[in-house]
C-alpha cells in the first residue's frame, strides 16, 4: 500500500496541485493549524497486504479538499479528482485501471466536530471524491 501512497503524493507534486492547495495533501487528517485550502486522502476499502507477484489488487481512496470557501473548495475538488483519475505510476508495479466512483460532493461537519470551523471561527466545507485503483 506504500508504494500506493507514494504514487498519489508524486502525482500531487508532479501536477503542482501545491500552488491552488497550499496546505498541501495529508493523509486522513491534516494537522491542526494547517493552511487552508488543503487536501486529504483515504483508503476507505484496500486488502490488508498486497502482493504484485500474485494478482492486481483494488483499493478505494477518498479524496477531499477543505476550505472556508465553499465554491472555490468545489473547484479544487474536481480539479483533484481529474489529476487523480489517471493511472498513476507504482514503483515495483503498475496501476491497471482507475475509475472515478463518486464526482465531488460538498458538505459540511456537524457544528459539534472540531473540524466544523477554521481558527478564525470560519466554517469548513469539505468536499470529497472516490476512485478506485487496481494495481498490480
Amino acid at each position: 500500500m506504500v508504494e500506493l501512497e507514494d504514487a498519489i503524493n508524486a502525482r500531487f507534486t508532479a501536477q503542482s496541485l501545491g500552488t491552488t492547495i497550499p496546505g498541501g495533501l495529508h493523509k486522513d487528517l491534516a494537522p491542526e493549524g494547517t493552511a487552508m485550502p488543503y487536501a486529504t486522502y483515504s483508503f476507505i476499502g484496500a486488502p490488508r497486504s498486497q502482493s504484485y507477484a500474485t494478482a492486481p489488487y483494488t483499493a478505494h481512496v477518498q479524496f477531499g479538499v477543505h476550505g472556508t470557501n465553499s465554491r472555490a473548495a468545489g473547484v479544487l475538488a474536481e480539479a483533484l479528482t481529474d489529476a487523480m483519475d489517471l493511472n498513476l505510476t507504482i514503483a515495483g508495479g503498475f496501476c491497471i485501471s482507475s475509475l472515478v466512483l463518486m464526482e465531488p460532493i460538498g458538505m459540511r461537519a456537524p457544528e459539534d466536530d472540531k473540524t466544523a470551523r477554521d481558527s478564525s471561527g470560519n466554517v469548513v466545507w469539505s468536499w470529497h471524491s472516490e476512485i478506485e485503483y487496481t494495481v498490480q
